[in-house]
């Protein structure tokens, strides 16, 4: 029986669809993965607004969490560790493409 197996599994068929297996997962992984980062990001600018910027905070929220952007995550994690308000709150406004 485990002879049958071992020449099905060297077929093109299982082959292929084994590879196929493969790439799935690791791009189920991978945007898990990023996910996960763009989640952190948010929570991370959120402590900072609390602690620094609460007068924008509630504004400034649907914002935040619907930004899937890395780079504009980061750039409002800069602005919200800065004790500037006005111009961490300018940033926000912001329209996505015009960064």
């Amino acid at each position: 029986m485990q002879a049958l197996l071992d020449l099905i599994k060297q077929s093109p068929l299982w082959q292929e669809a084994e590879a196929e297996g493969e790439a799935k997962g690791e791009a189920k992984g991978e945007a898990r993965a990023r996910s996960e980062g763009f989640a952190a990001q948010r929570a991370t600018i959120l402590k900072l607004m609390s602690r620094h910027h609460q007068e924008i905070l509630a504004q400034a929220l649907p914002r935040i969490e619907g930004c899937d952007d890395p780079v504009q995550l980061e750039a409002w994690i800069l602005a919200a560790s800065e004790p500037d308000g006005e111009a961490l709150a300018r940033l926000l406004a912001t329209p996505p493409d015009a960064h």
